[in-house]
């Protein structure tokens, strides 16, 4: 089998038609010096972008296009992408330019509208050579981005016929100038859009001045310049007069940090004029409380109020606000937040005398705001004997005496209470210093039939003090632990073998008569003592 490959110069295309149908009752022709004729009676039809037109096979060859009269509408993407032709006249009888009828054609820079035109679409012109372009009167709606990204420097006369213009029409188009009319909306449009712009027609524009005042003349500190109900009058060289509202972009001169009458200066179109403001200081309104401080609970007679956490919202007349934290600063202090600067606070209420709830009252320039807190009952924390009863020695069968006892009460908000003990009846009871009543005790650990050392529990509020007193029988004799009704060697000897542990004195009247030197433990001095009783020698303990 042979093959034989063919240079790509050797291969054939089939060239597409060069007329055709372009719309009902449309028809276009390519002569042969590449000018694109559009002719017929009707609309082009739209095509979805520049590739798909019957003629986008020439679109780098076409010379220049020529629409015939009678043709009422370019379609969408008529002539995009068309890269030489330089002009173009659109007829009287075209209604409506299509979106992107004339997009990307970057040669164009001239084009002649007909008086016809109503309506021109989205990025009709966008992307081409234009610097400038006359819109006749009949023209009322002008799409979004029509004359977007255009070299530049550009100028384009708007009539007064024009009631609509979508965003950015002009927009990322060099030195854009708009020439519109006084009063029309394409002046509106380039004052909305900050787009360079000069007046034509019959007016001469003479001079400024004020129709109404702004309905707000008086602020205070801090507020915004409210221009709502301002107008100005343009007064013109004819005789004629228009007005436009006063906005942000036609006044200087305004300073809200500062106070007093200040003079505003309204500008239009090179003309000045002048009416005055007063500034003044902003009042205070209202205070909130936006945070509770942290601490809301005092012991009685210890804790002082602590304000820290405590955050204030204050309201002004000029519909600001400002937050400030309270503190305690060698006295009681604002921190505003946003300046940290200081300010006295005055604050009332708080007393921790008394237990339960304070409202605590926060003054400032006159305003107040509250909040409560609870101030608590002490609680005991350790009770302690400071001087014990007269009586600490008892005969069995002998009722508990606590007369004469000191205690001291100790709380938790570091105070400290003194009272006196008295018994009556078998009643124990105390009575705090300064007072004229009395509080029962709670009594343990006394046994009248006991003989012994026995420790004495007080109690009192869930705490509790101990002391130890001594019980023993009504014959018992110092030194005779055996019981035998004299005291000899025999005793000496008795109480050596219980201190030894060679026995053990279970019977507490014993234990009491052996223990001479009275500090409850059994020991040799005490043997020793008892040996000097019973020899007739004085002794240095003796407990009666």
């Amino acid at each position: 089998m042979c093959i034989t490959i063919l240079p790509m110069s050797a291969i054939a295309y089939d060239e597409p038609p060069k007329s055709g149908s372009c719309g009902k009752g449309v028809v276009w022709n390519l002569d042969i010096y590449y000018n694109l004729i559009i002719s017929g009676n009707g609309e082009m039809i739209d095509y979805v972008d520049g590739y798909h037109t019957p003629w986008a096979y020439w679109q780098d060859e076409i010379k220049s296009i020529v629409i015939r009269d009678g043709l009422t509408k370019i379609g969408n993407y008529a002539f995009s992408r068309i890269t030489h032709v330089t002009s173009i006249t659109i007829p009287n009888s075209v209604t409506s330019i299509g979106d992107y009828a004339f997009h990307l054609t970057p040669s164009l820079d001239n084009v002649i509208l007909g008086n016809g035109v109503e309506k021109i679409g989205k990025m009709a012109f966008c992307c081409t050579g234009l610097h400038s372009i006359q819109i006749p009167d009949s023209v009322v709606s002008i799409g979004e981005k029509a004359f977007y990204m255009n070299v530049g420097p550009f100028t384009v006369q708007l009539p007064d016929s024009v009631v609509d213009i979508g965003d950015n029409a002009f927009g990322l188009t060099n030195d854009v100038t708009l020439r519109v009319k006084m009063g029309s909306f394409a002046l509106n449009y380039a004052l909305e859009y900050n787009l360079n712009y000069e007046i034509y027609g019959e007016h001469v524009l003479c001079g400024i001045s004020i129709l109404h005042l702004p309905n707000k003349l008086s602020y205070a500190k801090g507020e915004v310049l409210d221009l709502d109900g301002g107008v100005i009058q343009l007064n013109y060289e004819d005789g004629l007069c228009d007005t436009i509202d006063m906005d942000q972009s036609m006044v200087s001169g305004f300073d809200n940090s500062k106070t007093g009458i200040q003079w505003l200066t309204v500008a239009h179109s090179g003309f000045m004029t002048t009416f005055s403001v007063s500034v003044k200081d902003k009042q205070l309104t209202r205070l909130t409380i936006k945070a509770l401080p942290v601490k809301l609970q005092y012991l009685i007679d210890k804790e002082e109020l602590d304000i820290t956490g405590g955050v204030l919202t204050l309201y002004y007349d000029n519909d600001t606000t400002r937050d400030a934290y309270m503190i305690y600063n060698n006295g009681y202090k604002l921190m505003f937040a946003d300046d940290f600067t200081l300010a006295d606070l005055i604050v009332t209420g708080f007393d921790n005398a008394d237990v339960g709830t304070k409202t605590i009252v926060v003054k400032y320039e006159g305003k107040i705001a509250t909040f409560d807190v609870e101030v608590l009952d002490r609680t005991l924390i350790r009770l302690e004997i400071t001087d014990m009863p007269t009586k600490t020695g008892y005969i069995k069968g002998d009722q508990l005496d606590l007369s004469g006892a000191k205690i001291k009460m100790y709380y938790d908000n570091d105070t400290i209470q003194t009272a006196s003990v008295i018994s009556v009846g078998g009643n124990h009871r105390m009575i705090i210093d300064g007072s004229s009543s009395s509080v029962p005790l709670a009594v343990d650990g006394f046994f009248s039939n006991n003989s012994g050392i026995q420790t004495i529990i007080i109690s009192y509020n869930d705490c509790s003090a101990s002391f130890v007193v001594k019980v023993r029988g009504e014959n018992v004799i110092i030194g005779d632990p055996d019981g035998n009704g004299e005291v000899s060697v025999t005793d000496a000897l008795y109480s050596m073998r219980a201190i030894l542990g060679i026995i053990i004195i279970v019977d507490g009247d014993a234990v009491m008569a052996a223990d001479i030197d009275d500090d409850g433990i059994l020991t040799v001095s005490d043997a020793l003592c008892i040996l000097r009783l019973a020899a007739g020698l004085p002794i240095k303990y003796i407990v009666v």
